[in-house]
């Protein structure tokens, strides 16, 4: 008993302590981004959170805030790069007021999205597990009297009984990463927000906040996307899309699609007017499956004029990128359109594709632009380890698939093609032999048109070949790369 009685004053003072606290972090704060120097209104942005190599735009914060303050703004990029070890509280995805107060001045034309969080419920990561006196919803009891002193007094109370129940029951610990990473007050400032409005995904506020009507070119990638507003609400603001790039299916698994009904990205593709698009990417579909091309053909095969239809070994991690046979590659043919392609294609046991180049060139003999992603390696799960040797040690370099791509070779394979095609519509066709990670290392390109446009005068191709890692290092060791 006395030394309960000796430690009360040490209580009383905490107690005071934490109410004084209280009371002091609710006085208004000047807001930061009055103080700090205002980014520049640019009509591009480029922001990659949170990791920039090119400041200014480095967080999603500032992003908003030019959005909201500047009219200039016609393209819009954002990259999420992956988290590291100090960057616990970055956002992924934009600020906006919970109360729907938010208005974006911009209207992109080009959005670019890489990773970005559609579908985080703002509300959700701020609630904290409430106290046995507040509502359900976290708030604090609200007197019955209209008297603003009383309302104010009964508001400051009950902050201060929230801090003393943290304290007495050790909660403080537990909450330091909510209040220092803005948790508590955004709690606290949206707490009466009704329920409808702070129950809102990212996707659905900014769907308030911004006009998406002048967007013409979108792009969405690395996304696992289950909000429906998204699906139902985004196509219908997005009248004058002309463009669109998709990465993956959408359904959170690696697993093939054929084994699929229906990917979900293929529910968001289908989602725009028949016939409206005039270019489509369609990256990691993770299948080359006729029934999934006839798909997009229904839509908008009597439109599209640039396909890009392309996987990666990294994008389903499970074995080798999906490569179309030659009856998938027929399919392509039902775009009547299509002028600018883009596939992948494998060597064959140890010689170029020419089997599926003349079923393209057959199929669609009416292409102008032709690009093919060849495979830099033989596929080996023991090669995507970087710890054995040296990463330009002979161990990799023996593992480039054969033959290597040459001028000489691109030049064949155009040949190839055109011959197939019967026409001499095909001007120019770039090959790329690409690392696991989709970043070429070796690009050859033929053409027959000079740097003014115009058709070269012998009708012959002019072939030019450049070289990445692998292929510096394989040509001359003594080369490092660059």
């Amino acid at each position: 008993m006395a030394s309960r009685a000796k430690n009360r004053p040490i209580r009383l003072l905490l107690v005071s302590f934490l109410i004084l606290f209280a009371l002091f972090v609710s006085l208004p704060a000047v807001d930061a981004q009055q103080t700090a120097p205002q980014d520049p209104c640019l009509p591009k942005i480029n922001a990659v959170v949170p990791h920039p190599s090119n400041p200014p735009f480095g967080t999603m914060e500032q992003v908003h805030q030019v959005m909201k303050r500047c009219s200039t703004v016609k393209e819009l990029n954002i990259h999420r790069t992956p988290p590291g070890c100090t960057d616990a509280g970055v956002r992924w995805n934009l600020p906006f007021a919970l109360d729907g107060s938010d208005k974006y001045l911009s209207a992109p034309e080009i959005l670019d999205l890489n990773g970005y969080d559609f579908d985080a419920c703002e509300w959700d990561g701020i609630v904290p597990p409430r106290p046995h006196w507040s509502g359900e919803d976290g708030s604090w009891p609200i007197p019955s009297s209209s008297n603003p002193i009383i309302r104010w007094a009964s508001d400051r109370y009950y902050r201060g009984r929230m801090y003393v129940d943290w304290a007495k029951d050790q909660w403080y610990s537990s909450r330091l990463f909510w209040w220092s990473f803005g948790g508590a007050e955004a709690w606290y400032r949206w707490r009466h927000v009704s329920v409808e409005q702070r129950s809102k995904t990212n996707i659905e506020l900014w769907l308030d906040a911004m006009d998406f009507t002048k967007i013409h070119t979108l792009s969405i990638k690395r996304a696992t996307i289950k909000s429906a507003a998204l699906f139902d609400r985004l196509p219908k603001e997005l009248g004058s899309l002309k463009s669109l790039t998709i990465d993956g299916t959408w359904d959170g698994t690696s697993s093939n699609v054929s084994s699929m009904e229906r990917p979900n990205s293929l529910d968001f593709i289908s989602a725009f007017p028949s016939g409206s698009l005039t270019g489509f990417s369609w990256v990691d579909s993770q299948s080359c499956d006729s029934n999934l091309v006839e798909a997009v053909v229904q839509h908008y095969g009597a439109s599209l004029t640039r396909l890009a239809w392309t996987n990666s070994d990294v994008g389903h991690g499970h074995g080798p990128r999906a490569i179309c046979t030659e009856s998938e590659l027929q399919t392509f043919g039902k775009f009547p359109k299509l002028t600018d392609l883009t596939i992948d294609l494998n060597r064959q046991d140890d010689a170029w594709p020419y089997g599926k180049l003349q079923a393209v060139a057959r199929s669609v003999p009416h292409l102008t632009n032709l690009t093919i992603l060849l495979n830099l390696e033989e596929y080996d799960t023991s090669n995507r380890s970087e710890s054995s040797t040296d990463f330009y040690g002979s161990s990799r370099t023996e593992t480039l698939a054969k033959p290597l791509l040459t001028a000489d070779a691109a030049r064949d394979m155009f040949n190839v093609l055109r011959k197939a095609a019967g026409s001499e519509k095909l001007e120019t066709v770039t090959f790329k032999d690409i690392d696991w990670k989709g970043d070429p290392e070796a690009r050859a390109v033929c053409t027959t048109l000079g740097d003014d446009g115009v058709r070269l005068g012998n009708g012959e191709p002019a072939c030019e070949v450049s070289y990445g890692g692998y292929y510096k290092y394989y040509k001359d060791p003594g080369l490092s790369a660059q």
